[in-house]
C-alpha cells in the first residue's frame, strides 16, 4: 500500500496552509431589498383568489433564494380558524411563474407536495419553519383567535426559478416586463378543520414580496449586453416539479396508474396515495392536501414497481415497507446519512404519512443522468394495498415529477426547455 500511495499520489497545498486573500466578486457594485406590493391588497377564496406579484428592473440582478413573500392571515368570522399544515404550505393549490409573458413553471397541487416535503423534514427543522407561520401544538398549528390576525412569511423553497435548485442570479434588465409569481388559493374546507365550532373563512392582506437585487460592473454587463445582441442566449439550468393526480379503480388492493409526460432527464418519482374522504373526515381535517395514506395490516404485502417505457425500477418490485422507506430515503438523497433525520415514524409511515420514492438517475444528483422520457409511458403497479377485510381501498393516487429544465434568455425572448 505504502508503494501504490507513492506512486500515486498528487499534492495539494491544503486550505489552511493558503496564506492568502479568498477569491473577492468587486464587480458586485450594490445590493439592495427591493419590496414589490401584490398587485390586489387582499385576497380571499370568494373573492379575488390569487396572488400576483410583479418583479421587474431595467438595471438589476435579482438573487432568486432571497425571495420570501409575507402577508396578514385574518380570521373573519367568530369562530377560531384552523389550518391542518403551516399556511405557507397549504394554502395555494398552484404555484405559476411567468417571464416576458412566457410560463416558466406551472405547478397543480402544490399545496399538497408543500405538505409531503413538510414530512421530510425533522422535528426540529418543522418547529423552526413554525417560526414563519403559526406555533405548533400537536403536530398541527395553533388555532387562530376569533377575529384575530395572524402575520405569516412564506418562501418558495420548491420553484425552479426561486427554489433551492436555482442558484443563478436572474437578469431582470433582460426580461422584458419582468417575472411575475402567481400562487392560487385553495377552496379553504380543503385546508381548515371546520366542524360546526369552527371558522371557515379568511382574508389575506397587507401581501409583499421582499428579494434582494444587485448591480455589477458596467464593464461585465456590457459583455452580457453583447452576447445578447450577439444572437446568443443565458442560459439557467435548474430542476422543475410536475403533480398529477390519478382517480384509481382499486380491486384487492391491486391497481395502477400511467402517465405520458416528455421529459428530457426524469430525476425523481414519489407517489402517494389517499382514501375517499368523507364529507365527516374534511370537517375533521383529514383532507387531500395532508393525507398520504397506508394501511398499517399490508406492511409486508404490498409491492410496487415503477415502470418508464421498458425500464422498471427497481428491476424487481419494491416488498414491503422496509424496502419502500430505504427506496424513498434514496430518492430523497439521504439513505446513508447519519445526520439527516425524518419527523415520520415507522407508525405515521404505515398509517397517514407513507410517500413512496424512486431515484431514476443513472448516478445520483449528477446532471443529465436522468431518464429520458419523450416516447415513453411512465407506470405505477401497486399491489396488496389493503385494509385486513379487503373493506378498505385507495382512490387517488399523486405522482410528483422530479426534473431537469434550462431557462434560455435571448434577445426579446425566454423560452423553457424540458
Amino acid at each position: 500500500m505504502e508503494a501504490t500511495i507513492a506512486q500515486g499520489q498528487s499534492d495539494v497545498l491544503i486550505g489552511s496552509l493558503s496564506l492568502k486573500l479568498d477569491p473577492t466578486a468587486t464587480y458586485i457594485t450594490s445590493r439592495r431589498e427591493a419590496s414589490v406590493f401584490s398587485a390586489q391588497p387582499s385576497a380571499s377564496y370568494n373573492g379575488v383568489q390569487t396572488l400576483r406579484i410583479l418583479l421587474s428592473s431595467a438595471t438589476e440582478w435579482c438573487d432568486p433564494q432571497s425571495l420570501h413573500i409575507t402577508f396578514d392571515i385574518k380570521n373573519d368570522e367568530a369562530k377560531p380558524l384552523k389550518f391542518v399544515a403551516q399556511p405557507g404550505s397549504c394554502i395555494f393549490d398552484r404555484l405559476t411563474v411567468r417571464a416576458s409573458g412566457v410560463e416558466l413553471e406551472n405547478i397543480p397541487f402544490y399545496n399538497r407536495l408543500c405538505t409531503m416535503f413538510d414530512l421530510f423534514q425533522s422535528t426540529e427543522v418543522r418547529e423552526n419553519q413554525a417560526v414563519y407561520g403559526i406555533p405548533i401544538q400537536n403536530g398541527i398549528p395553533q388555532e387562530i383567535a376569533p377575529g384575530a390576525t395572524v402575520k405569516v412569511a412564506m418562501t418558495l423553497p420548491l420553484s425552479a426559478v426561486f427554489g433551492q435548485s436555482n442558484t443563478k442570479l436572474l437578469p431582470l434588465w433582460s426580461l422584458s416586463g419582468g417575472i411575475e409569481i402567481l400562487l392560487q388559493m385553495s377552496n379553504p374546507l380543503s385546508h381548515l378543520i371546520h366542524g360546526e365550532t369552527d371558522s371557515k373563512t379568511y382574508h389575506l392582506e397587507n401581501i409583499e414580496a421582499k428579494v434582494g437585487m444587485l448591480m455589477i460592473d458596467s464593464q461585465l454587463q456590457e459583455k452580457y449586453f453583447e452576447q445578447l445582441s450577439s444572437g446568443s442566449s443565458l442560459l439557467i439550468h435548474s430542476k422543475a416539479w410536475h403533480c398529477a393526480e390519478s382517480f384509481l379503480s382499486a380491486s384487492s388492493g391491486s391497481f395502477d396508474c400511467t402517465f405520458t409526460r416528455p421529459y428530457a432527464r426524469l430525476c425523481t418519482v414519489f407517489a402517494s396515495f389517499s382514501t375517499e374522504k368523507s364529507a365527516e373526515d374534511l370537517k375533521q381535517g383529514r383532507t387531500y392536501v395532508n393525507s398520504f395514506d397506508f394501511f398499517s395490516e399490508a406492511s409486508n404485502a404490498v409491492t410496487s414497481q415503477l415502470q418508464i417505457g421498458t425500464a422498471r425500477y427497481p428491476e424487481n418490485s419494491v416488498k414491503g415497507v422496509a424496502q419502500a422507506w430505504f427506496r424513498l430515503r434514496q430518492a430523497l438523497g439521504v439513505a446513508l446519512s447519519m445526520a439527516h433525520s425524518l419527523s415520520v415514524d415507522r407508525n405515521g409511515y404505515t398509517s397517514t404519512q407513507h410517500v413512496q420514492g424512486w431515484d431514476v438517475e443513472k448516478l445520483s444528483m449528477v446532471s443529465a443522468t436522468g431518464v429520458n422520457t419523450n416516447s415513453s409511458e411512465i407506470q405505477l403497479q401497486v399491489t396488496g394495498l389493503t385494509n385486513a377485510d379487503n373493506s378498505l381501498q385507495m382512490k387517488r393516487a399523486y405522482l410528483c415529477f422530479h426534473h431537469e429544465v434550462v431557462f434560455s434568455i435571448a434577445a426579446g425572448q425566454v423560452s423553457r426547455m424540458d
